[in-house]
């Protein structure tokens, strides 16, 4: 761990303020290796942590070194020297004609090229991960850029070459927010017994609801059992004192829906919010 701690000191170093995502890239592991990596430099101080906008504007992490600390120097292992020709079996093939090596997101885009689409189970065993191996996070870049996109088939979700053009959110939210034909079922009347004219009247006048509807006067509010609340009455029901726990379950409740950004940002942003729970609640432990 320390060979890649020193590593991705070296690359923050070299690029201040350079995103957890592209730090993942560089050196080729899980973004939540980068974080545990960095874990005891940033709990120090010698290593800075903030929220930055990512290409696609979802909040992601980046890093820079604190101005009193000096990253210890790394230098990179050596590659071994290539055998002699004397050296070299005839079944051996030589360096230039070895496969060149290729990082796990190539070898992910490679098998669904050849595939179309495969499922977290078939792209781990192609990226050559361990079981429960993230692989959205080692596709993240490739994900922000379109060449891999999260596809459903037949019930399944997986992955499948996407056409490489980012999708913007104005974009996005024009279709999200596009209006969506919306079908009526049509219920066939049920067969009653005949009432009189009388029983009828009295029947009807029965069932009419004479109490004045009430409609709430802005979208953050909901009529909840005949009672008007909105999200702060709901986290104070329930006692929610963390912070970042009740921003998570403002997005929770309408993700989308606020206007401003689309349900794909508020729900990742409504996970960020999570993780840093866990760590307020950790450090008060």
């Amino acid at each position: 761990m320390a060979h890649n701690t020193n590593r991705i000191l070296s690359i923050i170093k070299a690029n201040p303020g350079i995103r957890q995502v592209e730090i993942a890239d560089k050196v080729d592991c899980d973004m939540d290796a980068v974080e545990w990596a960095l874990k005891p430099q940033i709990e120090l101080g010698d290593v800075l942590r903030s929220l930055v906008a990512g290409p696609n504007g979802v909040s992601q992490s980046s890093y820079k070194l604190a101005p009193n600390f000096e990253a210890p120097d790394y230098v990179e292992p050596k590659t071994p020297a290539a055998p002699t020709v004397e050296q070299q079996s005839k079944d051996t093939p030589s360096p230039a004609q070895a496969a060149p090596y290729k990082s796990k997101p190539d070898l992910a885009i490679d098998h669904l090229s050849k595939v179309g689409f495969a499922d977290d189970v078939a792209m781990r065993v192609a990226m050559g991960l361990n079981i429960g191996g993230n692989v959205k996070a080692y596709l993240a870049t490739a994900l922000e850029k379109r060449l891999v996109i999260r596809v459903k088939k037949e019930g399944v979700l997986g992955y499948a070459i996407g056409n490489g053009v980012p999708v913007k959110l104005s974009e996005k939210k024009q279709v999200i927010n596009e209006p969506k034909a919306v079908s009526i079922p049509v219920f066939s009347k049920p067969t009653m017994p005949a009432k009189s004219t009388e029983s009828k009247i009295a029947t009807s006048s029965a069932n009419i609801d004479h109490s004045p509807v009430e409609i709430s006067p802005n979208k953050y509010q909901r009529q909840v059992k005949g009672t008007l609340v909105d999200v702060y009455d709901v986290l104070k029901a329930w006692d929610v004192r963390n912070p970042a726990i009740q921003h998570a379950i403002k997005k929770l409740l309408q993700p989308g829906q606020r206007g401003h950004k689309d349900a794909i940002q508020d729900l990742r942003e409504a996970g960020q919010s999570i993780e840093r729970a866990i760590e307020l609640e950790d450090n008060e432990l």
